[in-house]
């Protein structure tokens, strides 16, 4: 991975990581004091529970993903590491092959 983003307290609506590497593996792990939390891969018809320490690994260019809303009253705090093609070619790194 090389790059970090952290999500504090926000949902994120249906969407795909359209910079993210077609065989890349986005990790999300997601901290926090809240309870009720849901990550969900709506073409898979796929709902996850998403409370504190949870890790997910997921192919975020590859399939649409979502988080909602939690329980009032909670932090929640999202740390995702991932990979994106502009980087390695940037660097003239050679890209892992495509499943």
């Amino acid at each position: 991975f090389q790059g970090i983003s952290l999500i504090h307290n926000r949902q994120t609506p249906w969407h795909q990581d359209e910079c993210g590497r077609m065989a890349g593996i986005d990790a999300l792990l997601t901290l926090g004091n809240y309870t009720n939390g849901t990550f969900k891969l709506p073409i898979l018809r796929v709902s996850l529970q998403y409370n504190p320490g949870t890790l997910v690994l997921v192919a975020g260019r590859t399939f649409a993903h979502e988080v909602g809303e939690w329980a009032p009253g909670g932090n929640r705090l999202c740390l995702v590491h991932f990979t994106h093609d502009d980087v390695l070619n940037e660097f003239d790194i050679p890209h892992p092959p495509i499943f």
